[in-house]
């Protein structure tokens, strides 16, 4: 007859090694994703969110997900959103078809006010 002890300890065990790695996945997550994907963002930002993922190696990347990945924020702008490059590059585009008179001034100021909503 199989008793807890026989059925537990290997669940045990599988928790017990999925953590660390779960925790080492993460954190190397964020440290790509902070110095290579996330170019805009402050070196010392950078520095704060990875020594955050060392720290704690799962709950720092959940929330440097949450803010950076998710909301968009950044650690030193407060509430402010950061733009894209791709936004950058709409904003750009807008201009110049305005300034060649393919777009209204009503219209890019529609669609300019759109993209910074985002």
């Amino acid at each position: 007859m199989l008793d807890f002890f026989t059925l537990g300890l290997p669940i045990a065990v599988g928790f017990i090694l999925i953590i660390p790695i779960l925790g080492v996945i993460l954190t190397i997550w964020v440290i790509y994703d902070s110095i290579v994907i996330e170019e805009e963002m402050m070196p010392l930002e950078k520095i704060i969110w990875i020594l955050a993922a060392f720290i704690l190696p799962i709950i720092g990347p959940i929330v440097y997900y949450i803010i950076v990945k998710k909301n968009e924020k950044s650690l030193f702008e407060g509430n402010n959103i950061r733009m894209r490059q791709s936004d950058l590059d709409k904003l750009d585009k807008l201009h110049q078809l305005k300034e060649k008179g393919i777009i209204t001034e009503k219209e890019f100021k529609e669609k300019k006010k759109k993209i910074l909503e985002k």
